[in-house]
Formats: structure tokens, sequence, C-alpha cells
């Protein structure tokens, strides 16, 4: 298989008010690390709540690895989200789970893979970065979360009726291969993300997952589920397994494969 570039770039979205979740960040890498023989370069997106303190540990976490990490504050440009995508981000979930929506605009790559740092990375992660998604925007994995539900006004009955996305193409946004060529020739992710706040922000949350998948319908490439794996499902462990509900391994030690590996 022809390898489209040398180094793998991951991305990560480090909001941390209280300095706590820059940890986590830290455990994604690691195990991005301990599995890949690869050159992997992991891009930090923060803003000013990421300590300096904080940033030199990122800093010799990929040191001890011989790996780099990067940093790009989005202060400034989450702005262009609007106070509407700030305000339900903060109301359900975290604002930095708007900052993988401005990746397309601040960095200079062709591709990247998108973490959320709720996940642990128990394989190595070329095999996701080597697959083929040249004529797609992303790819993901269907969201184990969604059900089909018929039930009238159900989260999933919304995203079938409004959004006009069949829940067989609903895909989890925590785990995503982007083609930022591809996003870039596209549309004006910022821009689209906007106007789609203003528009869905009553609608079923999470909003921001909601927006990837309407605006990337049948742009997206579905993976093999081991791409990212509900930890609570029964599974081969070799896999990115993602915490999708809680507890989180880091409000207490449980013997599931996500918290043996995060407390690892």
């Amino acid at each position: 298989m022809q390898r489209s570039e040398d180094t793998i770039r991951v991305v990560l979205g480090v909001y941390d008010p209280d300095g706590s979740y820059s940890r986590h960040a830290g455990v994604v890498m690691t195990s991005i690390f301990l599995n890949t023989k690869s050159k992997v370069s992991v891009c930090i997106l923060h803003d000013a709540t990421l300590t300096q303190h904080n940033r030199m540990r990122f800093q010799q976490t990929a040191g001890m690895f011989g790996q780099t990490v990067e940093f790009v504050d989005v202060t400034e440009h989450v702005e262009r989200l609007g106070k509407n995508a700030v305000q339900t981000a903060g109301e359900f979930l975290s604002v930095g789970c708007l900052f993988r929506l401005l990746i397309p605009d601040l960095l200079p790559y062709t591709k990247v893979i998108y973490l959320d740092c709720d996940v642990l990375v128990n394989l190595d992660i070329r095999e996701l970065w080597d697959i083929e998604i040249s004529e797609y925007c992303i790819a993901g994995v269907r969201d184990p979360m969604v059900k089909k539900k018929k039930r009238i006004f159900s989260r999933d009955f919304l995203i079938t009726k409004l959004l006009h996305i069949d829940l067989a193409d609903y895909i989890n946004s925590g785990v995503l291969v982007m083609n930022l060529e591809k996003i870039r020739e596209t549309c004006d992710l910022a821009k689209e993300a906007l106007a789609y706040f203003v528009r869905y922000r009553h609608c079923a949350p999470p909003i921001d997952q909601n927006f990837i998948n309407f605006i990337f319908n049948k742009k997206c490439r579905l993976l093999d589920a081991r791409f990212n794996r509900n930890s609570t499902e029964p599974g081969d462990e070799r896999a990115i397994l993602h915490v999708m509900g809680k507890p989180k391994p880091w409000q207490g030690f449980n013997d599931a494969a996500a918290g043996r590996i995060y407390w690892k």
C-alpha cells in the first residue's frame, strides 16, 4: 500500500480550565507512541487554558519517544463559529469539542487524524492512516450509540427527520480521518458551522457531531468498528477504544480494557 506521507499527523483538542484535562491528552499521545513504529507528529489545538507547565509535559512526553508535538492557539478562531456554537457546546459538552471544526483553516496539511481525549489507541495508528480516502472528505466509524429508534422526537428521530441523515451512515466524531484538501475544496467548514449553529442550536445534542454528519453526509467513508470501538462493548482489544459513556477511566479504576490501558 502506498503511504501518503511519512509522518502521521494526529490532532488533539485541549480545553483545560481546571488544569486536569491535559493529562488525558497525554495518555492518548502515549498510547499512540507505544503502539506505533512510524514517525508521529501530534498537534495540540488549545486556548489560553493550556498552562506552560502542561505544555512542557506534552513536549517531554513526545521527546521520550523521539516524536514531536506542536501547539496551535485557537482562541481568536473560535469566535468565527459564533456565540451560539460556544454557548451550546458549553451547555452540553465542552468548548473544546468545537476545536476540530477549525482544523481545515488552521493546519496546512493534506490529511490528519483527529482523536477525542477519551480514547486509548491500542493498535498501530498507521493502520488507520493508510486507509484510502482520496474521494472522501472524512472517514469514521458508525456510532454504536445510535440504535435506529423510531420513537417520535427521540434523538435518532430528529437526526433522520431534521438533518436527513440515514442512521446507517451516522458516524461518531471522536475518531476521524480528515482529508483536509478535499474539505477545503468542498466547503468553508467554519462558515458552514456558524450557519448551522444558528439554525439548529436547539436540536438534539451532540450538536457538533450532528453538524459533522450533516455537512459530510454522503462524503464520508465508513470504517471498521475496531478504529473507534465503544469500550463497554465486547471485542478485540487491539483497537482504538473509546469510552463513550461514564465513568471515564480517570474517575476510578476498573478492570475493563480501557481502564487498564489508561492507568498503565
